[in-house]
């Protein structure tokens, strides 16, 4: 029986780590806006995951690519301009969190992907 190609392009090391960081940042001041607008952690937790669990398949599924990112995280970061949107916090705390989660987003990714390569080179 012929073997069904997969016509699903993988993704470089660099488009994994740099879309890892921007879910990262993204994520941040998603939650950051969800929390100044809603009081219930529970809620803010359930739309956070839904706004971030559709932003990675779209990035999975290629939808998001490109100059889509670069443009949603711009549109965020306009809306973080409103105070009310901040929860309380200065810009510079936002920027510092936003960026850490990034950071944090990329490290974790990057751990994953050597642990990955790892145990395919072993098995």
């Amino acid at each position: 029986a012929p073997v069904a190609s997969s016509s699903k392009k993988s993704f470089s090391s660099l488009e994994l780590i740099s879309s890892a960081g921007l879910t990262g940042f993204e994520g941040t001041l998603l939650i950051i806006i969800l929390k100044s607008l809603i009081p219930s952690p529970g809620i803010i937790v359930a739309i956070a995951c839904i706004l971030i669990g559709g932003m990675i398949y779209g990035q999975n599924r290629r939808i998001l690519e490109g100059k889509d990112l670069p443009i949603l995280i711009t549109i965020t970061l306009l809306l973080m301009l409103f105070p009310f949107l901040r929860g309380g916090l200065a810009i510079s705390v936002v920027a510092i969190l936003a960026i850490l989660s990034g950071a944090a987003a990329i490290a974790i990714t990057a751990l994953f992907r050597l642990i990955y390569r790892f145990l395919s080179r072993l098995l």
